[in-house]
């Protein structure tokens, strides 16, 4: 299922996810957070399930931006993928949590 032309909303913010090319400059090419444009770009010629990981990783970025006070106190990169790789993993293989955690899912 593609997700074009959709939003992630985050503390009330309307993101655009957006799957396209990265450009070179985002270092690994997975994706990005333009947090003044709030906008996620996920890569699209990435595995899609890969896909799926980068745009947790970015959805968490959003959420500790929002949620941290200075730059100093935010995650790092590799924080941020620990916890990514973790929570996706216990999502993926947990779907009866899933249907636990969010009863109504909107469509």
């Amino acid at each position: 299922m593609r997700l074009d032309n959709k939003h992630a909303e985050i503390a009330g913010v309307a993101y655009d996810l957006i799957f396209a090319d990265c450009p070179t400059d985002l270092g690994a090419n997975l994706g990005a957070l333009n947090y003044d444009q709030a906008e996620i770009t996920i890569n699209i010629s990435i595995p899609e399930d890969r896909q799926r990981q980068v745009m947790l990783h970015e959805l968490l970025h959003a959420a500790d931006v929002v949620t941290s006070d200075q730059d100093s106190e935010r995650l790092t990169e590799n924080q941020t993928w620990r916890i990514t790789t973790q929570l996706f993993a216990i999502l993926q293989n947990n779907p009866h949590l899933v249907s636990w955690l969010f009863p109504k899912q909107v469509m």
